[in-house]
């Protein structure tokens, strides 16, 4: 049986994922729920980097390089799914915790003009989840005292919400190791695989079967793809290729949007996620979306330090109608945001068994664009002493949904977006108008959120010239001496 097949298995159900008198995998831990369909993803799609998280930060000072290669490989010790790797039986993956010791820490040098590059093919490269590691970190040397540190993970292993813990305990770390202190860090009563036995375990109570009714009341009809307009036909089969976009808005900066979502009854991020609902539906002329979120699932009283995938994705199936006003969605945002909030213990794996949609290898299940906020939860600095340090951005190459829109992250200046746009369908200029006509709608809407939303512009100044005078020019030579009459017979 190849790899495919036998991954396939596994996550149909085919083949039994973990049970009490199987003897061979009775000792071994199984994944979790969100880590399961990592490695099936990996195993369907021959690895590569669509599933790696890369972060990259610039230090600037007198950096001790043994003592961070020494923290990084504390941290590992510390915590066991830095250590772990997943080889399977038959198809079914399990857990293999490897002793502690050194790990994929490696200093290069890379000049300035070339270092784009390099962040970019190191976060696209992916990784062996059967021999491990499923991680590694790079610091670029790029002068005396001025390195850029990189850390690549497979999310099998991490999540956005990961790197905060990840970067606090480096800095106490290296400021540990650094003076001979002993490190100021929480306790870890448990691991991520305690998380994933819990998790498990959650599957066989009434409230998680109640949570299951939930979603296939939602999706039960199995509504059609999201039909955006694209450059090209969706392929039989999807790929991971990608890229990103980044722009900031004209009109609305970041403080203005939380003003406008507080006057509302809304968070930021019920605001933004109306905001490209809306716009989605304006663009596909449709009034059913579902557009894909991030809910971190930390509620488990030992997860709050855990690295991990401990994020689950929840689809938001929403109705937008041509006469609904920004504040009208708002209401129905935020009812269907706590709802799915309320029923997101099942991982969307399981929801997506349970709901049984038609499956097409063209397209994700449920969703096929993706919305998160930035709101500064992922900036959390390493904090070396003596060290100034600066966020570096890592460009991707990869896509893992036809859209996946993030806004925010700033310091309250302009409100910042960035776009991952699927290569298959979409081509560079088109990825950049598509963010640049939400912006507009995003600053439309934000202004007039009592407008009809079908009235909210929805194309920017140059678009709208490029649209009269270039599209659709019909200016033609006609000759001096033609009757309307003579014209007329020409055209026919």
């Amino acid at each position: 049986m190849d790899q495919q097949s036998r991954a396939g298995d596994a996550m149909s159900g085919r083949t039994r994922l973990i049970s009490a008198g199987d003897a061979l995998l009775a000792d071994r831990p199984s994944l979790s729920p969100a880590q399961r369909r990592l490695w099936f993803l990996d195993r369907y799609e021959g690895g590569g980097g669509a599933y790696t998280i890369a972060r990259a930060s610039r230090l600037r000072g007198p950096l001790d390089v043994d003592a961070l290669c020494n923290a990084h490989e504390i941290l590992a010790a510390r915590h066991e799914i830095l250590r772990t790797r997943y080889p399977d039986l038959d198809g079914v993956p399990y857990q293999v915790v490897d002793p502690p010791g050194t790990v994929d820490f490696a200093v290069v040098d890379v000049a300035e003009e070339e270092l784009d590059a390099y962040l970019a093919d190191e976060a696209a490269r992916g990784f062996d989840l059967t021999g491990g590691p499923v991680w590694r970190v790079r610091l670029v040397v790029l002068g005396a005292d001025d390195h850029v540190l990189l850390t690549v993970v497979h999310h099998i292993a991490a999540d956005g919400w990961s790197f905060p813990i990840l970067r606090r305990e480096i800095g106490e770390l290296y400021r540990a190791g650094r003076t001979g202190a002993d490190p100021d860090l929480p306790d870890l009563p448990a691991q991520y695989r305690d998380f994933a036995a819990h998790q498990m375990a959650q599957e066989d109570t009434a409230a998680f079967a109640a949570d299951v009714a939930y979603w296939r009341d939602r999706f039960g009809d199995d509504p059609d793809p999201l039909p955006l307009p694209s450059d090209r036909p969706r392929p039989a089969h999807r790929s991971a290729a990608g890229f990103w976009i980044d722009a900031t808005s004209a009109l609305t900066t970041e403080s203005r949007f939380r003003e406008v979502a507080h006057d509302l009854g809304a968070t930021p991020f019920m605001l933004g996620l109306a905001l490209f609902a809306a716009f989605c539906c304006r663009y596909a002329r449709t009034d059913d979306v579902t557009i894909g979120i991030p809910s971190a699932e930390r509620t488990w009283p030992h997860a709050e330090h855990l690295i991990g995938p401990i994020v689950n994705s929840l689809p938001i199936r929403l109705s937008v109608t041509s006469d609904m006003t920004l504040r009208e969605l708002i209401a129905q945002v935020r009812r269907a945001v706590l709802d799915a909030l309320d029923h997101g213990a099942v991982p969307f794996d399981e929801i997506v068994r349970r709901v049984a949609p038609r499956r097409d290898a063209s397209h994700t299940p449920l969703f096929q664009v993706m919305y998160q906020y930035r709101d500064g939860t992922f900036r959390s600095d390493y904090a070396l002493p003596d060290i100034a340090e600066e966020i570096v951005p890592v460009s991707g190459s990869t896509s893992k949904f036809d859209l996946l829109l993030e806004i925010g992250g700033g310091d309250g200046g302009p409100l910042r977006s960035s776009l991952s746009v699927s290569r298959d369908l979409y081509e560079e200029a088109t990825g950049r108008r598509l963010l640049d006509a939400f912006l507009v709608f995003c600053d439309a809407a934000v202004a007039e959120p009592d407008l009809p939303l079908r009235r909210t512009r929805l194309a920017p100044d140059w678009e709208l010239a490029w649209l009269v005078t270039e599209r659709n020019a019909a200016t033609r030579p006609v000759p001096a001496d033609a009757s309307l009459a003579d014209l007329f017979a020409a055209s026919v």
